[in-house]
């Protein structure tokens, strides 16, 4: 072959071929990249790892067919430069030069390609590979007016006794046994207790070694009060996920600066089902749990504030309904949810009965305020037939509560109105409002919604105030009631920390819309109770976002 004809050839192969493979090897190496990237800073969802997969083997593959063309064409170059300078009179033309630097290059792109898939394996395989079986915790539990919960969990003991000391009154005992049948978690509850009395937390296991939170902090635990305080701070907040990749949950640092009294988590305090779902194994379940037990900043939270808890969906799976076709793995997600969280709710003097109630009330003060726990998801039945329109109601069989949990709404009215009690709360999983336009949402049982405001309205009932969350975004609302001069606001705020979508989801004003806000990983919200109103903050990422007073209309 000639210098010329191979020089021609030598630039048919570099300048057709190889520019031709760098179209698909940029597109599949760009896309590997940002969908790696996403799933561990943005949307950790299982689903993209199979393209993820996809991508990477087709960036290799591309980069090899690259590789081989740019190496052809640099051999062509070198023979033509080669048989040019051998010529008599020819002009020296330069050799092509080094390949280390595009080898470099190559190298390069390749590792930031396997490192990132090793990460994106990390991360989703993450309760695979690691059990947090070591960790050794205290935190409080719940609280009423006489009564207060602590959770310990220890794996190097058999047993663990709890000591609470109030001033200038008995010293209260209680042991428990830990053991691997219920993850080395033991739940010391106390009855009997003073009603707004602060009593110091003691916690030895049955080697008389003490267990103390990880910071040295000494642990209080306040009941709550029995005489109306002059304010009483609630916060409140669903869905915890740690995310973004190994980043800790700060959003329950975000409910700490709030400076609350009390804690109201409203579901999702896990997700079985991101980046996967974990299936019918108790031991994945319990490393959930674990997990959140070796967050610092959730730690940090729940040694500091009492708290109270209801479970949505995630602690089994996306839009999970008991009244939907069975799951076979359900009944375990939830005895692992009783054995870390719901065993130490007031509520439940017998933590293993069978049949638990998952609705339960509290009190604050002696008339302040009361506090209605609902369950959306244990009772659930979906509507026969779906509303074909927001202007339509579902079929009358839908339920989100059940019978025993609507005659007990119905006495929690009763029973505030002959009390006289100022403020009622009904906290939710999932929003109240039907402007979701889904029926995942109370959209999806607006006949027993609109069942339950009538009732208020029959009852008198004033100063209602809903709080929920689920949706990662925050909304708040206005409920008509037709009771002459009530007012009822919905605070729908979420998520604690995890991930989010840019846009609400909120699709049609059927109710008033005072606030909408998206596209955070952490809102924490609370309410400041007082005799004459109710202010309600809103906290995205830490800094404040939004106010709302409600004035006590009777």
């Amino acid at each position: 072959m000639s210098g010329n004809a191979a020089a021609r050839a030598a630039r048919r192969v570099c300048c057709s071929p190889t520019r031709i493979a760098m179209g698909p090897l940029a597109f599949a190496t760009v896309g590997f990249i940002v969908m790696a990237t996403m799933t561990l800073v943005r949307t950790p969802y299982r689903q993209l790892l199979p393209y993820e997969i996809a991508m990477f083997a087709v960036a290799l593959v591309f980069l090899a067919v690259w590789g081989a063309l740019w190496l052809r064409a640099r051999r062509l170059r070198a023979r033509s430069a080669a048989e040019s300078n051998s010529k008599p009179g020819s002009t020296s033309k330069a050799a092509p030069s080094s390949p280390k630097p595009v080898l470099a290059m190559v190298a390069a792109v390749v590792a930031i390609m396997a490192v990132l898939l090793g990460l994106v394996f990390d991360n989703n395989w993450h309760i695979r590979m690691y059990s947090h079986s070591d960790v050794r915790t205290v935190r409080l539990g719940a609280v009423t007016g006489s009564f207060a919960s602590v959770i310990v969990r220890d794996p190097t003991a058999k047993s663990i006794t709890v000591t609470l000391t109030a001033p200038e009154t008995k010293k209260f005992d209680v042991t428990v046994p830990v053991t691997q049948d219920n993850d080395f978690v033991g739940i010391a509850r106390f009855t009997g207790l003073s009603g707004g009395a602060e009593h110091a937390v003691q916690v030895k296991n049955d080697r008389g070694e003490d267990v103390k939170p990880a910071s040295g902090q000494e642990l209080k635990i306040k009941t709550l009060p029995t005489k109306n305080p002059d304010s009483f701070k609630v916060a409140f907040g669903s869905c915890n996920l740690p995310f973004p990749y190994r980043h800790g949950m700060a959003g329950f640092k975000n409910v700490l600066d709030m400076k609350p009294d009390l804690f109201l988590h409203m579901g999702d305090f896990i997700y079985a089902d991101v980046p996967f779902q974990v299936g019918d194994s108790t031991e994945n379940f319990r490393r959930l749990y674990r997990r959140n037990l070796n967050d610092a900043y959730y730690m940090e939270l729940a040694q500091s504030v009492p708290s109270l808890h209801m479970f949505d969906d995630h602690e089994i799976f996306d839009n999970w309904v008991a009244g939907a076709p069975p799951v076979p793995y359900a009944p375990t997600a939830l005895a692992v949810y009783r054995e870390h969280v719901h065993n130490a709710m007031p509520h439940e003097a017998d933590p293993v009965k069978p049949n638990p109630t998952w609705f339960y009330n509290v009190t604050v003060g002696s008339n302040l305020a009361t506090i209605f726990m609902s369950n959306t998801r244990a009772f659930r039945k979906p509507a026969s037939t779906p509303a074909a329109s927001s202007k339509d109601l579902e079929s009358a069989d839908a339920t989100f509560l059940g019978s025993d949990q609507l005659a007990a709404i119905d006495a929690w009215l009763q029973d505030a109105q002959q009390r006289n009690v100022t403020w009622k709360v009904f906290v939710s999983s999932v929003p109240f409002s039907p402007n979701y336009v889904d029926p995942d949402t109370w959209y999806g049982a607006r006949r027993e919604r609109a069942a339950i405001l009538k009732r208020a309205d029959e009852l008198g009932v004033h100063n209602l105030i809903v709080l929920s969350g689920d949706r990662h975004e925050v909304g708040v609302f206005e409920i008509p009631r037709n009771l002459e001069g009530a007012r009822s606001v919905e605070f729908s705020v979420s998520p604690l920390h995890a991930f989010y979508d840019d846009l609400p989801s909120i699709k049609e004003e059927i109710e008033p819309i005072l606030f909408k806000d998206a596209g955070a990983r952490s809102y924490a919200g609370a309410i400041e109770i007082s005799e004459q109103e109710v202010k309600f903050a809103v906290r995205r990422m830490g800094e404040p976002l939004y106010d709302l007073t409600v004035k006590r209309t009777k």
